[in-house]
């Protein structure tokens, strides 16, 4: 059984897309059924700001990644969404991927301290829908356990870690001091 997945973010397409690709929290417990009815016999759904990614063990011998866009698209249909904007991973790669999502290598502000807690609530969804076996587990716990490496020994959380804090460094440039300045983010 191997691992497979896709992933739409920062990388591979523009913010309209993957904001329109988004999935809530409802659409999640929606699709996770479909996913172990049609594809995975377990997996899980990470879906923020600037990322949609499903992995899973198929079911088949042989899952094409194609089957996966298409079951995204169909359930979540978004104008312009073309193949090349999908990343496809099997096996160690998607291991190896999952890796540089939790220890925020692959985030948009390298370092991303979020990232490992949406992991996080990711894999708690997707253990109650009973929808993550033995090897998922073990690519989570282990993928935690990289990303809290990655966090405290080296210096990857250095600095700007949020594109909100990455912001506020910016006006920091141009104003110098900001103790009594307001300021309304829209």
């Amino acid at each position: 059984m191997n691992l497979v997945g896709i992933s739409i973010n920062h990388k591979t397409a523009p913010i309209e897309l993957r904001e329109a690709l988004h999935l809530s929290q409802d659409e999640i417990i929606d699709l996770i059924p479909k996913l172990k009815k049609d594809l995975f016999e377990d997996g899980f759904i990470l879906s923020t700001c600037n990322r949609t990614e499903i992995f899973g063990t198929s079911k088949k011998s042989l899952l094409h990644h194609k089957e996966l866009e298409e079951f995204i698209i169909r359930h979540k249909p978004v104008k312009g969404i073309q193949p090349e904007h999908f990343t496809k991973y099997f096996s160690c790669a998607a291991v190896k991927h999952i890796f540089s999502v939790a220890s925020g290598i692959d985030s948009l502000i390298i370092g991303d301290s979020q990232i490992l807690g949406q992991l996080k609530d990711a894999f708690q969804k997707s253990k109650d829908m009973h929808f993550s076996g033995s090897i998922i587990k073990r690519v989570f716990d282990s993928a935690i356990r990289v990303g809290k490496r990655a966090i405290k020994e080296t210096l990857i959380g250095e600095g700007a870690v949020t594109v909100s804090y990455a912001a506020v460094q910016v006006v920091e440039k141009v104003y110098s001091n900001l103790d009594k300045k307001s300021a309304l983010v829209i």
